[in-house]
């Protein structure tokens, strides 16, 4: 994508993601690489379905999709499950520094925008 080639590298995702011969792993990847790409044109129900498999318990890209799905409940005005979700990350003992810094200062955000009630 980055060399100009961004209907090809679609392809690949798109043929990765959906490759059940594929490992696991670079499979779940390629998911989350195609939903990142195309967030913006995705509605909110599709990303998380594509992102529910990806975020049980012990899957090793679990962190990354959740956030990813609460940004999708965001965008859908579901803001108490984004919140709930972005809670989860933050008190998450995997969690990386990172991770749990997105998810405090997006939840902060969420409360200073008067979305406490929602």
């Amino acid at each position: 994508a980055e060399a100009g080639e961004a209907e090809r590298a679609a392809g690949i995702l798109e043929e990765v993601a959906g490759n059940e011969a594929t490992d696991p792993l670079l499979r779940e990847v390629a998911v989350l690489a195609r939903v990142t790409r195309d967030f913006d044109v995705l509605s909110p129900a599709a990303i998380i379905a594509e992102l529910e498999p990806l975020t049980q318990p012990g899957a090793p890209w679990r962190l990354l999709a959740r956030e990813l799905t609460a940004l999708a409940l965001i965008r859908d005005g579901k803001v108490s499950e984004a919140r709930e979700i972005l809670t989860g990350i933050a008190e998450d003992s995997e969690a990386t520094p990172g991770q749990r810094r997105r998810a405090n200062e997006l939840a902060a955000a969420l409360d200073d925008k008067g979305e406490g009630a929602s």
